[in-house]
């Protein structure tokens, strides 16, 4: 719900509470163990800045979609390599989300460029 002050007719700025931290550590250790319901808790907690971070570097929503649930599948299998003693968990898992979006882009990049040199531009000579 957004709350208007009467006073400068502004609306309020409205954040979440942020998942605790710990909570999210128990979580993504309780992942690397194979429980499943940790596992969907997870991602119901994450899934949006995930999916967030992920469109904003792909710049495609349909691509961000799919490359959210594939980063999902990664935080998945590499939940053992999580450690809380070196970082949080959000940023862990952020940080898995950069690395997929950043190497997903710069396959976009590439290839548009290939298509790019393939298409000459303009009508064909003849």
């Amino acid at each position: 719900m957004l709350h208007i002050s009467p006073q400068s007719a502004q609306p309020a700025v409205l954040t979440p509470p942020a998942p605790d931290c710990g909570y999210l550590s128990r979580l993504l250790m309780k992942s690397a163990n194979g429980d499943q319901d940790a596992f969907s808790t997870l991602y119901d907690e994450t899934s949006s800045v995930v999916y967030a971070l992920v469109a904003r570097v792909v710049g495609s929503l349909p691509a961000a979609e799919e490359l959210t649930q594939a980063v999902y599948v990664q935080i998945w299998t590499d939940s053992h390599t999580y450690c809380p003693e070196r970082t949080g968990a959000l940023t862990w898992i952020l940080s898995v989300a950069s690395s997929s979006a950043t190497s997903a882009r710069r396959q976009l990049d590439r290839d548009s460029a290939v298509l790019t040199s393939a298409c000459p531009a303009g009508p064909a000579a003849g």
